[in-house]
């Protein structure tokens, strides 16, 4: 069984120290991060709007590239990003 889970917050509140614990504490779970995503794209961690559909399209794709790796196994991905607006949550749907 696959699970995403879309992390949802304002910056700072502590989602991404509760992906490393859960991470921790958890098998075969794996952190997508916004934040590592856009340095690989870009080069910066800094905020370009003009490359967030680019960003969430590398992670949906670093997803699905590990729920096929772990097909017919439990594998757990968290999206580490804010998804606080409806437009980047329905971008994954």
């Amino acid at each position: 069984m696959h699970t995403l889970i879309l992390m949802a917050g304002i910056p700072g509140s502590g989602k991404s120290t509760w992906c490393r614990k859960y991470q921790q504490e958890h098998p075969n779970v794996f952190i997508v991060d916004t934040d590592e995503t856009r340095k690989k794209i870009t080069g910066s961690y800094l905020i370009f709007p003009e490359h967030m559909e680019t960003i969430f399209d590398a992670m949906i794709e670093e997803t699905n590239s590990l729920f096929q790796r772990y097909k017919g196994k439990e594998c757990t991905v968290i999206e580490d990003s804010i998804f606080l607006d409806d437009y980047r949550r329905e971008y994954y749907m």
